[in-house]
């Protein structure tokens, strides 16, 4: 367990290296309009993710049933090369960027897509390492084809070359560790029989992915039509950093999946202190970045970058990821070891549709925060309803979940607050993050230590 949690966190790391070297180089180079752009489309390339209609959780699916596999992967790639440009062309349309940085990174997408079905089963063959491979060698192609190309061409076609040269590696080493797993499977898009059943296994995690989508990277997207690339730029810095943040501590989780599944009568367990100790973690870190983020964001990407957008958007994104980490787990066991995958499937649709609403009602008036206050509004939402539909004796306890959480949440941002005044270079608002972070862990220690006891009690 402890070598599939690293190459879990490997993996991420090294795309989150990528991807904030990427932004950095666009920022400093070619400026907070161009960093604005790119923002939009690098939001493209993650909708583009969405081109396997859920198709690849099918795979993952007969694997688990020791079925063949071969006619829910040909048809996991068939829909991507349908409907990836479609998709494609959808998402871009009425944006104000360029069109052939554009359509390279469509195209980086796509090649990012058709690997998802690869990625899928062998993430369910437990080959977590060759992932943590491929991915460290389409990040360092992305890398350095972004840094020779600026040298020669500084526009935004340079960062796009990166990307779809990142995504070509990445693709080709998993095909490649694929093959030598499944030698007889064939890597070409088909039709299969039975397409229809396929696609209706597969629709609760299409719905699934959509309402992630949406819920977490819409916002560029709503923001870049009512509002200039320079304020994109500024939002999208800050939502960069709480994403990342955030899908970094969730990695800590990854362990639990197993110990959710096969719980049995301590899966509540399993799920209130994996709750907890990532609510904990997730409200500290957010606390950090929303008093000391600024300085490390102009750090990163230069002052110019740096906005009132990037203020709002740390504090509200802050408090929405760490809603998010409360429901986190828990919706993940609803999926996983719940009688349905729609229970938590309608929590996150309803959440994310919310989302959507008030961004998108209140974007033209309020700007930044009106899409950012919808991010908060949809993740309240779907907590709310993931503990509803949890609710019983196997589910989470809330009243168990929440104080350390609150508690590490305020400790941490009285102490960013003290601490925000002398943070005025990276070194010291890093050491400031540090501190705060702490802070919250020692906030939120009395109520970890004072466990329930019916909850930590074993069987007999």
């Amino acid at each position: 367990m402890i070598k599939d949690l690293f190459a879990a966190f490997a993996r991420h790391a090294m795309g989150l290296v990528a991807g904030l070297l990427s932004f950095a180089l666009v920022g400093r180079v070619l400026g907070s309009h161009a960093l604005g752009a790119w923002a939009i489309l690098g939001t493209l390339a993650f909708l583009l993710g969405l081109a396997d209609l859920g198709t690849s959780t099918a795979v993952q699916r007969a694997e688990a049933r020791g079925e063949p596999v071969d006619r829910a992967f040909g048809l996991a790639l068939a829909s991507v090369v349908v409907t990836g440009p479609v998709f494609a062309l959808l998402s871009l349309y009425g944006l104000p960027v360029p069109a052939l940085p554009a359509f390279v990174v469509a195209l980086a997408g796509l090649c990012f897509a058709y690997g998802f079905p690869a990625r899928a089963l062998l993430l369910v063959r437990g080959r977590l390492a060759d992932l943590a491979w491929a991915k460290s060698g389409g990040a360092f192609a992305q890398v350095v084809v972004t840094c020779a190309t600026l040298l020669f061409h500084r526009d935004l076609v340079s960062p796009a070359l990166g990307a779809l040269a990142g995504a070509v590696v990445e693709l080709w080493w998993v095909l490649r560790a694929l093959r030598r797993v499944e030698p007889g499977l064939s890597l070409l898009p088909r039709w299969a029989p039975g397409a229809r059943a396929i696609f209706a296994e597969g629709a609760a995690s299409l719905v699934l992915n959509l309402s992630v989508v949406l819920a977490v990277r819409i916002d560029v997207f709503v923001l870049g039509r009512v509002a200039p690339l320079t304020v994109v730029a500024a939002y999208g810095v800050a939502a960069r950093a709480v994403d990342q943040s955030y899908v970094l501590a969730k990695q800590a989780s990854a362990a639990l999946l197993s110990r959710i599944v096969h719980g049995g009568e301590r899966r509540a367990q399993v799920v209130t202190e994996g709750a907890r100790a990532l609510g904990v973690l997730v409200a500290s870190g957010m606390a950090a970045l929303a008093h000391v983020g600024p300085v490390l964001l102009a750090a990163w990407v230069g002052k110019e970058s740096i906005g009132e957008a990037t203020h709002v958007a740390l504090a509200l994104l802050g408090l929405a990821a760490s809603i998010a980490a409360i429901h986190d787990i828990p919706a993940s066991a609803l999926s996983l070891a719940g009688k349905t995958p729609w229970a938590a499937t309608r929590a996150i649709g309803f959440g994310a549709m919310v989302n959507v609403l008030v961004s998108v009602a209140f974007a033209r008036a309020y700007g930044a925060f009106a899409v950012a206050f919808g991010t908060v509004a949809g993740n309240a939402v779907t907590c709310a309803l993931v503990f509803a539909a949890s609710r019983g004796k196997e589910g989470p306890v809330l009243r168990e979940i929440v104080p350390p959480v609150l508690a590490a949440a305020t400790a941490a941002h009285v102490v960013g607050f003290a601490s925000a005044r002398y943070a005025t270079t990276f070194p010291l608002a890093a050491a400031a993050a540090l501190v705060v972070v702490l802070s919250g862990f020692l906030a939120a220690l009395p109520f970890v230590l004072r466990a329930s006891p019916e909850r930590v009690q074993e069987p007999a």
